[in-house]
């Protein structure tokens, strides 16, 4: 997300410049950004504590190359469920075009 993106506010946790959202709100912002027709860039995975963040880049996902907007909604919405039965306390930042 190309700083953080107001409409998504209420749904988020906010630590430092992050915008962090649970399994369940991360997939409400998959499909609104369908909606909306915004492109995902990625996800990104952390645990949180409540003194730090913790990043765990073998649940992050890159779709910046992949051309299908259509295609990479479909897979950060089945990335999330996928990783979520690994591990359910994971929060995502999901980077998506902001236009």
């Amino acid at each position: 997300m190309n700083g953080i993106d107001k409409r998504f506010l209420d749904l988020g946790i906010r630590r430092y410049n992050l915008l962090l959202f649970n399994k369940d709100n991360a997939l409400i912002i998959i499909e609104q950004c369908k909606i909306m027709r915004l492109r995902i860039f990625g996800i990104d995975a952390f645990h949180l504590d409540s003194k730090w963040i913790q990043p765990f880049s073998e649940f992050s996902s890159d779709y910046s190359n992949i051309k299908s907007m259509k295609t990479t909604w479909e897979m950060a919405k089945e990335h999330i469920m996928k990783v979520s039965t690994y591990d359910n306390d994971l929060v995502y930042e999901i980077d998506f075009d902001t236009y």
